[in-house]
């Protein structure tokens, strides 16, 4: 390969570029081919040119991480749950012992309820995967479907995942259950360990970090996608409607837009080889004179006819654009953006000469320059806006796109009036249209569905969180209720006792705050990195997850703090 790149590829850039294929390689450049598997395209693709955008493994690698995540959110649910349950099985285990159960017995019988209970989690699973698949779908824009029949391992593969998640969960409750003294338990005295204390607190702070993360993620997702639609793109993307395949129209095409232009509610036609964010535009190579030839560099070359500027409406920069009837603009002006002064390293850009390279120098042709528009994106906010020149049609060429701003009277009567004038020039071929702010909402597909799975799973995870939070609450009030009673016959009034069952649930809360915090700035931020124009991660987004999540975790215990705050205490008293 690399001895027919320097013999057919090595004389035609150096045509193309006026620099000998040697003196390129001293300079550092490289000219290369890349091989790419069709299987990766989609996901792992880092080149352009692609017919539309793609997605990122990273996301397939982010969600099943959550997914993940969730999971074990889960199963510290069902840990804390089966421990809050512990002192109604107590008297059960302090009786099996006494009739001779032994540890292995009493392991094996919670481990398989653990199991049990897992197998029919899983069950349940599938149904409400089948009922939420064309939610998913419509989500993801993926037709995807479940055959649990399909292929001979799923069955199986989801028999061993309920036994790992069985034991996974029921573990720490088996162990714990199983530790009981039976002269303890029968004979009253059972008390809460402290280190089983210690570890359901840090379950709870696990669970409500992962929250917070991404309560956090689904802010920042949502910030970028706030900032990608109300950032000034350069460009007016509303009221554009773009026709397809007008260069099928050929030499007609100026009569096609005289045409239009009669139409009513049509206030300009613009013809192009291409449009922002239709990863289309041509390149070629280009160099300033004033650089000597030093300075060549290969940059987007848009063509495009008188009406661009106006029907984009693009803002000029310094001079102006392309004006019919100015004998000088059929030669050789031309129209740059503010990159491209940065690329050519231009003192003074109007009346600068830059030089398109050809394949022969006969074939190379000089402009100079008469505007300067100030820079618009035509890729999506992923990438930098690069240097371009936009080229005036000249000699009767055309381009594949038609661009026409309509007003906002009636769209579906301006639609007809434009494929009427289509079925003049174009006989029986489809006509096919796009509204621009459609394509452009395109670009950011895959951002918008990670913004809308972000949500998901971020009400999904808080809400099993609080399950578990809700399980703790309720082992922890039951544990206190003597305290309780003695404090309420002390005086102590409802919001003292209020604060005193809240302040260590929002003290878990806190730390996970603080654990989260730093994780999910790094996260989000290598994310935003991908984007070279990116909103700001400002505090104020992590103070209100921070709060969010407090606010959450209060009003799920409140309804167990509430009523272990109103009890009567003669009953508190008396609880055994």
């Amino acid at each position: 390969l690399a001895t027919d790149l320097v013999k057919y590829i090595a004389p035609q850039v150096q045509q193309a570029t006026g620099v000998s294929w040697e003196d390129l390689k001293a300079r550092g450049t490289r000219y290369q081919y890349v091989s790419q598997p069709l299987s990766d395209i989609h996901l792992y693709n880092e080149y352009d040119g692609d017919p539309e955008p793609q997605s990122d493994a990273a996301y397939v690698y982010i969600f099943s991480l959550i997914a993940f995540g969730i999971l074990i959110i889960a199963c510290i649910n069902f840990m804390n749950l089966s421990t809050a349950r512990s002192t109604g099985r107590a008297k059960e285990v302090g009786m099996r012992k006494t009739l001779g159960s032994t540890l292995g017995q009493l392991l094996r019988q919670f481990l398989s309820e653990s199991i049990i209970m897992s197998f029919i989690a899983v069950v349940i699973a599938a149904v409400i995967v089948q009922l939420l698949l064309p939610t998913f779908n419509d989500i993801a824009g993926k037709n995807l479907s479940v055959n649990y029949l399909s292929d001979w391992y799923v069955i199986p593969t989801m028999i061993v995942f309920s036994i790992i998640i069985g034991i996974m969960a029921g573990s720490y409750p088996a162990f714990f259950l199983s530790s009981f003294k039976p002269v303890a338990v029968l004979g009253g005295k059972l008390k809460a360990s402290s280190k089983g204390k210690l570890l359901r607190s840090g379950l709870v702070i696990f669970q409500f970090s992962i929250s917070i993360i991404l309560f956090i993620g689904t802010f920042i997702v949502y910030n970028q996608l706030k900032y990608i639609q109300n950032k000034n793109l350069g460009y007016n993307k509303d009221q554009l409607l773009v026709i397809h395949k007008t260069d099928d129209i050929g030499r007609s095409i100026k009569a096609f837009k005289d045409d239009l232009r009669n139409v009513p509610n049509i206030i300009s036609v613009s013809n192009t080889t291409s449009l922002p964010g239709y990863n289309d535009i041509y390149e070629n190579a280009y160099n300033s004179q004033s650089q000597g030839g030093e300075g060549t560099q290969v940059i987007q070359d848009l063509r495009a006819d008188y009406g661009f500027a106006k029907t984009l409406q693009l803002e000029l920069a310094e001079g102006r654009f392309y004006e019919e009837g100015r004998a000088i603009d059929t030669t050789n002006t031309i129209v740059i953006n503010e990159a491209a002064i940065k690329a050519f390293q231009l003192d003074e850009a109007l009346g600068a000469q830059i030089v398109r390279l050809g394949l022969t120098q006969d074939q190379s042709r000089v402009y100079t320059v008469i505007g300067v528009v100030k820079d618009f994106h035509t890729e999506s906010m992923h990438k930098k806006i690069g240097p371009m020149v936009i080229n005036l049609f000249r000699g009767g060429g055309f381009g594949r796109y038609t661009a026409v701003r309509i007003s906002n009277g009636d769209v579906q009567k301006t639609l007809d009036d434009i494929k009427n004038v289509w079925s003049k020039y174009a006989g029986n071929q489809a006509f096919e249209y796009t509204f621009f702010d459609d394509d452009f909402a395109k670009l950011y597909k895959s951002e918008q569905r990670v913004g809308q799975l972000f949500t998901t799973f971020s009400i999904l995870a808080i809400f099993v969180a609080c399950l578990g939070l809700l399980g703790l609450a309720a082992y922890t009030t039951e544990q206190r209720t003597k305290e309780i009673g003695i404090r309420k016959v002390l005086g102590a009034d409802l919001s003292t006792i209020l604060l005193l069952l809240s302040k260590e649930f929002a003290k878990w809360v806190l730390i996970a705050n603080i654990i989260a915090w730093p994780v999910a700035y790094f996260l989000m931020s290598t994310w935003l990195q991908d984007f070279e124009y990116r909103t700001e991660m400002g505090w104020g987004i992590f103070i209100l997850s921070g709060v969010a999540a407090l606010a959450v975790a209060v009003i799920t215990i409140s309804s167990q703090t509430i009523k272990a705050a109103i009890t009567n205490p003669v009953k508190s008293l008396r609880y055994e």
